[in-house]
């Protein structure tokens, strides 16, 4: 049986991120969604703090469980499913996830 209990590294990045999701995303969550705008300052906010870019990307496809980045998106999608959509599917992540796995189980992106 698969063992998905977190590691001492993953507990502290679900932290990190849940804690920057609770203090940044979740309290603007809402007027972004209203204005139905890319957040710029949030994505700006992330990349100051490491949490968006190709380094962050990097590490969390480097984890040899595959759990990493999962729970990282879980927190963020936590703070704010529209910003997570806007800021981490819209913006590099998607020509990986469509293509290696959206595009082939979902007629929409193809």
């Amino acid at each position: 049986m698969a063992d998905f209990a977190l590691n001492e590294d993953q507990l502290q990045i679900q932290k990190w991120v849940h804690d920057f999701a609770e203090d940044v995303i979740r309290p603007a969550g809402h007027e972004w969604d209203e204005r139905e705008e890319f957040p710029y300052p949030i994505v700006q906010q992330a990349a100051e703090i490491g949490l968006y870019g190709w380094e962050f990307l990097l590490n969390t496809f480097s984890d040899p469980t595959g759990l990493t980045l999962p729970v990282a998106i879980e927190e963020i999608f936590w703070g704010d499913a529209g910003i997570g959509m806007a800021s981490h599917f819209d913006r590099g992540v998607p020509s990986i996830v469509r293509t290696r796995w959206t595009v082939p189980f979902s007629p929409a992106f193809q």
